[in-house]
Order: structure tokens, then sequence, then C-alpha cells
């Protein structure tokens, strides 16, 4: 699974592109540096709400739980001109995940149990503006678009209850679609050692997908799921999925 592989490849990536050895370590100069690789990792508020699964799980079942943050990493490489960083890079983000909630129904009985997983896969480039630059720290502002991945994948265990109810056995609902992405935001950036910086930012992510489609063929409690069609709420309706919300994040990068 991808969320699984993205921390082996993100050390990895560090590995191969972080720079010269100690034996060879050199002091940089953030105010003169011209290329770097890094790592980042960020913390989001989340607007996504029960909306990937609570309107197509069933008239009659209602959900308590629904994420409250999300997170993300990224890996990516930097070309300074003057005053202007150009960045290039993939981030991966998701909401937290929600591991076997229950979905019930009025008379508060359970009719199934629900693992839902968003996750978002976001190539994109980028700018950095420097308005304050030293030898060792420097201050600036940023924004960058891409075009993300979203992908939405519901497993559900229904109960015996539930299969009475809806005339569906255990499945998993998998949809894909894809949409653009936007930041803006600032941040600071220190040097950690030797060719190491840590860089320190918080921004806004706007990201909203307006339409899923099925990746796999099944049954499922609205009926029949068919490869390439949309996936649907109770209501008819498209499925869809606010991603945006501020961030804090970091970065470790790698000048050579």
């Amino acid at each position: 699974m991808l969320w699984v592989r993205l921390p082996i490849f993100l050390c990895a990536f560090s590995g191969i592109f972080s720079g010269p050895s100690p034996a060879h370590a050199r002091k940089i100069d953030l105010s003169k540096e011209k290329f770097a690789t890094y790592l980042r990792g960020s913390f989001s508020t989340s607007n996504v709400g029960k909306s990937a699964y609570a309107d197509s799980s069933g008239v009659g079942t209602s959900f308590t739980e629904e994420p409250k943050f999300g997170y993300g990493g990224g890996i990516g490489l930097l070309y300074r001109i003057g005053r202007v960083n150009i960045t290039a890079g993939v981030d991966v983000l998701t909401p937290a995940r929600i591991e076997k909630i229950e979905g019930k129904n009025a008379s508060d009985q359970v009719l199934m149990t629900l693992k839902s997983t968003v996750i978002g896969v976001v190539p994109n480039a980028g700018l950095e503006f420097t308005f304050y630059s030293g030898p060792r720290s420097r201050l600036f502002v940023s924004g960058n678009f891409g075009y993300a991945s979203v992908t939405i994948l519901n497993d559900y265990q229904m109960t015996s209850l539930g299969q009475t109810t809806y005339s569906v056995t255990n499945y998993t609902e998998e949809g894909n679609d894809y949409a653009l992405s936007g930041y803006a935001g600032g941040g600071f950036e220190f040097i950690l050692a030797d060719n190491t910086s840590v860089l320190i930012e918080g921004g806004y992510r706007s990201l909203q997908v307006t339409k899923f489609t099925h990746v796999r063929d099944g049954n499922s409690l609205r009926g029949t799921m068919t490869k390439g069609e949309p996936l649907t709420n109770i209501d008819n309706t498209h499925r869809a999925l606010n991603l945006s919300g501020y961030l804090l994040g970091g970065a470790l990068r790698f000048y050579f």
C-alpha cells in the first residue's frame, strides 16, 4: 500500500540525495546555496467530515465519528535564482483514518462496522520568495500548485442485521478522481548542521474533489458497483470531498 511504502521511499531518497558524506562536509550559506532536496511533513485541520461514507451508507444508518485532522509528507527538489526558490515535488496527504466505526440504525443497533481511508497524491511545483536572508537563516512566503489524485477506500463489514436490512454482504468500495490543488503560506528556515537546514512553515491548502469514479466492480448497499461509473450518495448526487485546510509543517533540506 502507498502509505506503507512511503516512509521507506523517503528514507531511500534522503540517503541518496542528502549531500556530501561527513568526511567531505561543508558549511552552507543560505544566502548563496543553489540546489537542495527536501523531506517534509505536515499536520492540518480537516474539512472532510463524514462525506467519504456517511451519505452513502444507507438511509437508516448513522455514524458518530469523523476525522478531526489530517497529516501528510512529501519529497522534492529546490533551485534558487536570486531571492526566488523554485520547488518541484510530490506530497502525500490524508485525513486521519477512521478505523472500525459502527454504523447504527435509529434503535442504536449496529448495522455495520466501517474502515474508511482517504489518500491524496499531489505532484506540485511552486515558488518561495525570500524577503530576509542571512548566512544562517531566512524568512519567506511561498505558494504552489498541483494536480492531485485522490482515492476513497471504504471497507464495510456487515452485521447479520445489516445484511437483512440492506440485502448485501461484506464489501469494499473504492473510488478515485483528480482535482487541482493550491497552497499559500510562509515560513522560517535555519541551518541545522553542515549541509542541512530545518524549515518551519504554515499556510492554507485548497483541494476539493467534486466527483469520484468506481475503481472496482461489485455489489454495495446502493446496488451494483461498476468500474468507471460515478460514486453517488443516497440522494444520487456525486460523492465529493473537501480536503482543504490550514496546515503547520516542517522540513529538512539537504544542500549540495
